[in-house]
């Protein structure tokens, strides 16, 4: 060896030497400055924590209802004009508030003499703020929001972490989106081998669980007990909304009955036996809050559920055993109208068991009901977590959620409730007289509003697939099931059977469904709300079992933040509608579905219902179209 290569391989030894010290005072440091959490590092900003924490409170107070000594009506915050409508706009989103609620908590922001000036910090930070109060709504615990906030900002620094795998679903075998690839591809049968195209919707999707997973908390990461995890969302069928999206975008497509301008589609579909979510499309208005989350926003957008909250009320009523069951079904088919324009008010008057002596017990059975099916009922205005549903299946994962809609239908704690006769309510509906500041006045203004779906009853695309699907498994016996974004990659999700009562009224209940995409029938006005756009896309009448069920709403054009939008939950076996539409049994895999579909129209003064054109022309695709591909 040269003198020259002594000299290199002295210096390079140097270096190793001194790069080996620089690792290991790495590694002292982070053991020194770093929170040991289960044996694993977690670091924690502790200067950010203790600004967020203060921050929480004051915003906790401020959403409070009782004042606080520390209120100077002096201060003020400090926002320029821009500011300001990005707060009260982020706010409102947020931290779902109205309009006037955000005015209010703004201005006890601002009176508190413990918060920050700086507009642009409370901008900021609203996000992880919100998410904070959401998790800590739910704890009951005083610490709660410190601890939430802690967790969010904590990050994981441990080389030892052993995250589950998550997988994805391809046309043919498993997609790796998170995990260890060594680790989570040891069976390769499982695993597509070769490229097939995947849809965007489910591409976006798990990337967005890979970010998620490698941003989530310790505490979060322990309530995911399962080691192999795959999305449900489904190739094809996120495949066709994707297509719906291009669509609706360049408004080019090759359609029958053409859609007239919008301003937002939101679409889930679950498989309505697993209650495994399938496909989601959210396209513009709301859908640009949750860019990071593309489709899956589809989850999470909140809309008044209109009629399609009457599937819920005629659950109690088909159980009462006080209703004619024909006249129930009919009542679903054409919606509360006998014929064009003419109104029977027939649901407000059940639910408030108008003519019936003693106290009405509707209202409370539709909450029983409502929390069996995931809704939230009566909720707080600082239960910001009130209507989600944890999509991890057996787990709680707060930042994988949807909306499954929240109703609020009392002002009392679940006992029957005394209602007034509708004769002296529709007096005081029509300004003939002043509405008295009594108990029962409030009880009978909240459950009308309830079965009208109006007042501050909320859902979503999500919640009313949901609601659909839900029927649906009682009336074949089946337990009641969540959905499902993300569930065990083997194993089955366990639910509640439904009772004998149940599963009849549920019969029930579809009947009634069926007759929304039936035409009109002898000795009834008016043919199904669902009839004319089924029609116009399988060219004939659905008569006999042509496996579809549905029920259809639309928000009066008094609503302010909602006028006009058009929904729809369906029920499609897409076996059964493929044989009697072709007279023989599909070659593809036939599902069950449940389809929500949510649309806001650009004018809300509509001569039809257009979520009923999308969700009738989104069945044909998933169905009997789907062979000519």
């Amino acid at each position: 060896m040269t003198h020259h290569s002594r000299q290199l391989a002295l210096r390079l030894l140097w270096l190793g030497l001194w790069l080996l010290l620089l690792l290991g005072l790495t590694m002292y440091w982070f053991a020194h400055t770093s929170a040991q959490v289960g044996g694993k590092s977690n670091f924690t900003p502790a200067g950010r924590l203790a600004q967020l924490v203060s921050m929480g409170e004051v915003l906790q107070q401020a959403m409070s209802s009782e004042a606080s000594h520390l209120m100077d009506s002096t201060q003020t915050l400090n926002c320029t004009s821009r500011e300001m409508s990005i707060l009260r706009i982020r706010m409102m989103f947020k931290l779902r508030l109205n309009e006037a609620q955000v005015n209010e908590v703004i201005s006890r922001i601002g009176a508190n003499t413990q918060a920050p000036r700086a507009c642009a910090t409370w901008v900021a930070n609203l996000s992880v703020l919100a998410e904070a109060l959401s998790v800590a709504s739910t704890s009951g615990s005083s610490t709660g929001l410190a601890k939430a906030l802690g967790e969010a900002v904590t990050e994981r620094v441990s080389w030892t972490t052993h995250p589950p795998c998550l997988y994805f679903m391809k046309d043919k075998g498993l997609g790796l989106a998170y995990g260890n690839p060594l680790k989570c591809m040891q069976d390769k049968d499982s695993f597509a081998l070769q490229e097939h195209p995947v849809a965007a919707g489910i591409r976006n999707a798990a990337n967005w669980s890979k970010q998620l997973m490698v941003n989530i908390n310790e505490s979060a990461l322990r309530n995911i007990p399962q080691q192999e995890l795959v999305l449900t969302l489904d190739n094809l069928t996120q495949n066709t909304l994707d297509t719906w999206g291009k669509c609706l975008s360049h408004m080019k497509c090759s359609r029958e009955v053409p859609i007239p301008a919008l301003k937002h589609v939101s679409v889930v579909v679950l498989d309505a036996d697993s209650g495994d979510i399938l496909a989601t499309l959210c396209w513009s208005g709301p859908c640009e809050k949750h860019k990071e989350l593309g489709n899956l926003s589809a989850l999470l957008i909140e809309t008044p559920p209109a009629s399609t909250i009457k599937m819920l009320h005629s659950m109690v009523l088909a159980q009462s055993g006080q209703i004619d069951k024909l006249m129930l079904q009919r009542q679903i088919k054409t919606s509360g109208q006998n014929g064009p324009m003419k109104h029977n008010e027939w649901w407000e008057k059940s639910a408030i068991c108008d003519g019936k002596s003693g106290e009405c017990t509707h209202i409370p059975q539709v909450k029983v009901l409502a929390q069996k099916f995931n809704l939230g009922v009566d909720c707080k205005l600082s239960d910001l977590q009130c209507g989600r549903q944890g999509l991890v299946a057996e787990s709680e994962v707060p930042k994988i959620s949807g909306f499954v809609g929240k109703i609020k239908i009392s002002n009392t704690s679940g006992k029957p409730n005394a209602m007034m006769d509708w004769a002296a309510y529709d007096q005081i509906r029509q300004h003939k007289k002043i509405a008295p500041n009594s108990k029962i006045y409030l009880n009978t203004l909240l459950a009308v509003q309830s079965v009208i779906g109006a007042g501050d009853t909320r859902t979503s695309a999500l919640g009313i697939a949901n609601m659909a699907s839900q029927i649906s498994r009682i009336a074949s016996g089946k337990a009641l099931i969540a959905p499902t974004l993300i569930k065990p990659l083997n194993g089955a999700i366990k639910g509640e059977a439904p009772t004998r009562a149940e599963q009849d009224a549920a019969v029930t209940v579809l009947g009634g469904m069926r007759k929304v995409v039936e035409p009109a029938e002898p000795g009834w006005a008016g043919a199904g709300t669902l009839s004319g756009a089924f029609e116009r896309n399988f060219k004939s009448s659905c008569t006999g079992d042509c496996g579809i069920w549905a029920k259809t709403g639309t928000v009066g054009i008094a609503d302010k933040g909602f006028a006009g939008a058009t929904l729809v939950a369906a029920v499609i076996d897409m076996s059964q509608l493929y044989r009697w539409k072709y007279k023989e049994d599909p070659s593809f895999q036939a599902r069950k579905l449940a389809i929500g579909v949510v649309v806001h129209p650009q004018s809300p003064e509509n001569s039809f219902n257009i979520a009923s054109e999308i969700a009738m022309q989104l069945a044909a695709d998933l169905s009997v179209k789907r062979a000519l591909q």
